[in-house]
């Protein structure tokens, strides 16, 4: 479970360094064309071995990191500056909002 997390730790900060010298679309579409063949590899693979699936997993968080790095500094800087905290603020609530499910009562 770890895999994640110390994938995206790891490739942030090195999807972030060029972002900084160009712009932000080659580290978003490299992101999202990461996360698109994590995907695949996992919707189409049946009998993955654990090696495996913590692989795919590495690839996912390490698109996940390409594609937020560029993508936060983007939103946060298209807004005006005294804007910025509540922009920041909003996209950290969707992203954190995306990954929880709320489950109906039954």
């Amino acid at each position: 479970m770890s895999r994640y997390p110390v994938a995206t730790a790891v490739a942030a900060p090195l999807a972030g360094s060029p972002f900084n010298r160009i712009t932000y679309r080659p580290m978003t579409l490299a992101g999202l064309l990461l996360n698109t063949t994590g995907f695949a590899l996992l919707a189409t693979r049946g009998g993955f071995s654990l090696v495996a699936i913590g692989a795919t997993i590495v690839l996912l968080g390490a698109g996940d990191a390409a594609f937020q790095s560029p993508n936060n500094s983007r939103v946060t800087g298209s807004v005006p500056r005294d804007r910025r905290g509540i922009a920041g603020s909003l996209n950290l609530f969707s992203a954190t909002s995306a990954w929880c499910r709320v489950r109906p009562t039954p």
